[in-house]
């Protein structure tokens, strides 16, 4: 039986750390994800049948760095119904010099119904959470790199967006992302940028309450300093990777010279219960792992020299690992994805054209499922 399936096959500019904002939304075996190409963006809808479309969103950001294939621009999108018949997708932009777009997505129909943008106020990397409401709220980073993160609730009753609000203070450089969920409280894991792109602040959101709490449960005042040492060196940024359950985070993440993963356990605290190193993977400063079960923990990992994935439970207590199954990447791989938060079983990855490991390269989009049987039950009767 086949570990992975490939989805696919289709060309789009990517970011190195291509999937570290945005969710991947799926529906009837259909999955649905967005890309840049062509100076545009697009949302495609992909199937374990192996169907495949793509739907014209709206023109992609604009750095004169880069040019129009910007892959900053890739759209994070959410459903607005119960049924997922509509979804709204916000991308478009990077900072200063494009605005940040919006559509409305009739799934059913294939068509945009709505679109629009927010005017100048420098937004970038968009990330989605529902509410227990049913509105959407949208983060951001604010400015050409960070002066803040600011924050607008989508309505799906109007299909309108509120004012924007800031909630953060001494920001500098990098992005907002979600790391993972607290599985103990519902809570989403975020990360926020002090002084670089890996020094992070790690706070929890509480989606049914809309406030924000330190990684020990303390509630925080808003607005949230991110000044300063953040006191967790991530070594990389990226959704999917950092999870919270029985009262102890478990992650992994690339060594500080990039050469080995890192798989660790700490207390409500913050401070290392376990950790363990694992060699001959391949571990850069990018999104470079995926956490599909936290209890057992498996992951999902290139090899070192990014031909193959790699699936294997690790034991950061008893220091030991195994490789369950692997499979051959079809290129050479640049950099893993997230999987989707509703069934972590199932996950995007990419893999890039070529070995030069380049910021901005082309990416083709895999979707996989993990079809291992007995890590399936494994997985399963962890995540219940």
């Amino acid at each position: 039986m086949k570990l992975f399936t490939l989805i696919v096959d289709r060309l789009y500019a990517a970011a190195y750390d291509w999937r570290r904002f945005n969710p991947v939304l799926r529906k009837d075996g259909k999955f649905y994800d967005t890309g840049v190409r062509d100076t545009k963006v697009w949302l495609f809808e992909a199937g374990y049948d192996g169907s495949f479309k793509e739907l014209y969103l709206f023109d992609n950001a604009y750095d004169p760095a880069i040019g129009s294939n910007d892959p900053h621009g890739e759209a994070s999108c959410e459903w607005i119904d119960e049924n997922k018949t509509k979804m709204v997708c916000v991308g478009g932009a990077h900072g200063q010099y494009t605005p940040m777009k919006y559509a409305i997505v009739d799934v059913e129909q294939w068509s945009v119904t709505k679109s629009g943008d927010f005017g100048s106020i420098n937004l970038t990397y968009p990330i989605p959470v529902k509410l227990p409401n049913g509105k959407i709220r949208y983060f951001f980073r604010r400015g050409p790199d960070v002066n803040e993160y600011v924050y607008t609730d989508f309505d799906p009753s109007t299909e309108t967006f509120s004012d924007f609000t800031s909630f953060t203070t001494g920001g500098s450089k990098s992005v907002p992302c979600i790391l993972g969920k607290d599985f103990d409280t519902g809570r989403y894991i975020f990360g926020f940028s002090a002084q670089s792109y890996t020094d992070l602040r790690i706070v929890l959101f509480d989606p049914s309450t809309e406030k924000w709490y330190d990684p020990d449960g303390t509630e925080l005042s808003l607005p949230i300093d991110v000044s300063g040492s953040a006191g967790y060196i991530l070594q990389q940024i990226g959704d999917g990777y950092m999870y919270k359950k029985n009262n102890r985070y478990v992650a992994c993440r690339p060594n500080s010279d990039q050469t080995a993963l890192i798989c660790e356990i700490r207390d409500i605290s913050f401070n290392v219960v376990a950790s363990y190193q694992i060699t001959n993977v391949y571990a850069d400063g990018h999104v470079a792992v995926t956490i599909v079960s936290v209890d057992p923990l498996i992951i999902v990992v290139f090899s070192s020299d990014r031909t193959k994935l790699l699936l294997i439970r690790v034991d950061i207590e008893g220091a030991t690992h195994e490789i369950i199954d692997e499979v051959d990447l079809p290129d050479v791989a640049g950099g893993l994805g997230g999987m989707t938060l509703d069934d972590p079983l199932t996950f995007i990855g990419h893999t890039k054209l070529g070995s030069d490991p380049g910021e901005y390269v082309t990416h083709k989009p895999l979707i996989f499922k993990v079809r291992y049987e007995t890590v399936l039950e494994l997985v399963v009767q962890a995540l219940r």
